[in-house]
């Protein structure tokens, strides 16, 4: 069955592991990246432990990945096939892709909660989903524990098998959707008339979409491919590829943050349009707020920090230092 149709049968494997190792390197490069520059001192407990939860996860699981594809092509090649359908290793993927993925969407969960008033449902249904997508994720490797083949189980264990794996990938898919919508929606309504400020919404929207919507799409191309073509080869290539993607957007995301915070705390606001009084001579002149204290006090990290600082330093940060104190502590 194998040999009749290589390209089916061989491809993904060899493709998938070629992107696993070129994407493992990537994450751990940018891991100690950062860590160098942030993570040893300057970053939150949360956050530290979600960059090394996932970044160990993927390490495990590309080196389990490896020893599957030395089974399928090295000490099984030519008398083994049958290693190419059975669930020894596949039912493993599922188990550590979506739970590196919910590490990160507790992440995306917070800055949704932050960024639209504290509201305390946001959390308890993102919650919840979470703990949906792990609960399907190991039932599918409990239920085909004992399964010999990957394409033959019995159907009783295929139906349970069936509905824990849809749990699982339908949980991940409303779960991105959630976050991409609540994060937009509260930069949105973060905007304000200071025109910097606008232009550091718009690049946290589109830094949003830039990493949280591929992992969006890749995991509803999942879904559909498993609704429409079954067990095949090809849910391999998604199983080992949807949590390097989540895993890498979640430190690109980072990486940029920490960019975006190194320019803001630079740059000064300008506020559009600019109300016109009278002085007592008749001669019009601008109302311009006091900048000048923008750019020479450190931001802080996050809304603690703010909090700490005191009232006699938050009365000489200007205006648009306090909005964008408070539009910077959403991604810290």
């Amino acid at each position: 069955m194998v040999l009749s149709n290589p390209a089916l049968h061989l491809g993904p494997y060899i493709l998938t592991f070629w992107f696993d190792v070129m994407s493992l390197g990537m994450i751990i490069y940018l891991g100690v990246a950062w860590h160098l520059e942030r993570g040893r001192k300057n970053e939150r407990g949360l956050i530290k432990c979600i960059v090394y939860a996932v970044v160990l996860l993927s390490c495990f699981a590309s080196l389990l990945f490896t020893r599957w594809m030395l089974d399928l092509f090295a000490y099984g090649f030519g008398r083994l096939y049958v290693d190419f359908f059975s669930v020894k290793y596949v039912n493993w993927f599922p188990v550590f892709g979506n739970i590196a993925i919910c590490i990160t969407q507790i992440f995306y969960t917070e800055r949704a909660y932050r960024l639209n008033g504290n509201r305390i449902i946001i959390p308890i249904i993102l919650g919840i989903l979470i703990l949906a997508c792990m609960g399907g994720s190991i039932s599918l490797r409990i239920v085909t524990y004992s399964v010999k083949g990957f394409f033959k189980p019995s159907p009783q264990m295929a139906r349970a098998g069936k509905f824990s794996l849809y749990t699982a990938m339908l949980s991940a898919v409303l779960i991105d959707i959630i976050l991409l919508a609540l994060i937009t929606i509260g930069l949105l309504r973060a905007r304000t008339g200071w025109t910097h400020t606008n232009h550091l919404i718009k690049r946290l929207i589109r830094m949003s979409f830039e990493t949280q919507l591929p992992g969006t799409l890749f995991t509803l191309a999942s879904v559909i491919q498993f609704t429409f073509f079954g067990l095949s080869p090809y849910n391999v290539v998604f199983c080992i590829i949807q949590p390097k993607i989540s895993t890498l957007s979640f430190l690109i995301l980072l990486h940029g943050r920490d960019h975006l915070q190194q320019g803001l705390s630079a740059t000064p606001n300008d506020y559009q349009p600019r109300p016109a009084i009278y002085d007592q001579e008749g001669d019009a002149r601008a109302v311009v707020p006091n900048l000048e204290h923008t750019s020479q006090h450190p931001l802080p990290s996050d809304m603690e920090d703010a909090e700490k600082a005191g009232s006699q330093e938050e009365k000489n940060i200007s205006p648009a230092g306090r909005v964008n104190i408070h539009v910077i502590a959403t991604i810290e």
